[in-house]
């Protein structure tokens, strides 16, 4: 694989560029994971980044630092892929991929009602509007054509569904009043959970140009959809309740968390559009071992575009290592992570194994907060010699 084309999988990780040139297989392992906010304490965040029990001091912890930042929007997002491409040598491809993506929001007042419900919520009233999860996961198999002059690529791909979930909550509040005794709350949402299998179609677009020492790249993928059967189950709430004498514990084994919300298991037939995702990516060497590279990418349930210009150096044959500037994306543009430096670090071998790593924000795994850190992983392996 070119120099290029390496320090390509590097921005787009994930999002990987399946320009194959020769009569190989060519497989792509990415995984990538993050979060942005100030409300979200190291202790925490490590428990969801690496997995492990989430405590009671912890918990409180989560809380307290959640309601010093009322406005405060948590994110966290992550994506894992696998692909490969076998290339005819001609002008089509065999195309073929795996991937989940994982999407978080909530608010401190979601933190706070989710874990303590209105045990301290005396005089206040939590928000919790714009609270949402999703996740999905698809699997894709299809053709790429590319024109006579290989700058152009289309692909057309059937699409397998394995899972989708979603929960957003529209609007949602809950106040309690100063002495304890009325209880308020709201809620505008809805969700739906498909374990069963969906099939659909996809399509993609690629379009390279390079001149000299500079060049860019745009790409559009997952347009397209599939169809859920009938009979899945989806839940929608709009309702309000004032009540008195009542705690959010006694309303529980009343049953009233059944009546706030409707269930529906006969919901029929649809067509679902898929997470499509895009990107721009342009270059610039100075050198044969310097590279100024710029990119914007959206979708993938992102909230916004992110945005990267990032320094990378091949320090020695077999090292490219990086370093640069990132914004958007799941942290959005306002948080105080809103933007965060990136460094990289990748090994080439002669046998075609590329890998490294990302790491968004390193001053976030060294404080206490640890806002805004990422990880992201990749491993590039080429078959052969092209």
């Amino acid at each position: 694989m070119r120099t290029i084309e390496r320090l390509v999988v590097v921005v787009v990780v994930g999002w990987l560029p399946l320009a194959g040139v020769a009569q190989t297989p060519t497989l792509w392992i990415t995984t990538s994971g993050g979060y942005r906010s100030d409300a979200m304490p190291r202790a925490v965040a490590d428990r969801f980044l690496f997995g492990g029990a989430l405590d009671s001091a912890r918990v409180e912890q989560w809380v307290k630092a959640a309601a010093q930042r009322p406005g405060e929007l948590m994110r966290a997002g992550g994506a894992a892929r696998a692909a490969i491409e076998y290339d005819s040598g001609k002008r089509w491809s065999v195309v073929a991929d795996s991937r989940s993506i994982v999407d978080v929001r909530g608010t401190a007042g979601a933190v706070e009602a989710v874990f303590q419900g209105n045990a301290g919520a005396a005089g206040r009233t939590l928000e919790c509007g714009g609270t949402a999860v999703r996740a999905t996961a698809l699997n894709s198999l299809g053709l790429a054509w590319r024109d006579s002059s290989r700058k152009g690529r289309v692909e057309v791909r059937a699409v397998h569904r394995a899972l989708h979930a979603e929960g957003v909550v529209e609007e949602g509040r809950l106040g309690l009043s100063a002495a304890g005794d009325t209880l308020t709350a709201g809620l505008l949402g809805y969700g739906s959970v498909e374990r069963r299998d969906a099939w659909g179609l996809s399509v993609g677009m690629q379009w390279d140009w390079s001149r000299g020492r500079s060049g860019m790249q745009v790409r559009v993928g997952s347009i397209g959809f599939v169809v859920d059967r009938p009979g899945r189950v989806t839940w929608s709430a709009d309702t309000a309740l004032v009540t008195s004498g009542f705690s959010l514990a006694d309303l529980r084994s009343e049953g009233f968390a059944e009546r706030f919300y409707s269930t529906d298991t006969s919901a029929g037939a649809r067509i679902a559009l898929l997470p499509a995702h895009g990107e721009w990516t342009g270059f610039v060497s100075p050198s044969q071992r310097l590279w100024l590279i710029g990119s914007v990418r959206w979708g993938d349930w992102m909230p916004t575009p992110e945005g990267l210009v990032m320094c990378s150096v091949v320090a020695a044959p077999w090292l490219t290592v990086g370093a640069g500037v990132a914004a958007g994306g799941w942290g959005g543009w306002s948080t105080r992570a809103g933007w965060r430096p990136m460094a990289l670090a990748m090994v080439q071998t002669e046998a075609g194994l590329n890998c490294g790593l990302s790491l968004e924000d390193p001053r976030g795994w060294l404080q206490a907060s640890g806002y805004g850190r990422g990880l992201q992983v990749f491993v590039n392996y080429r078959m052969g010699k092209g």
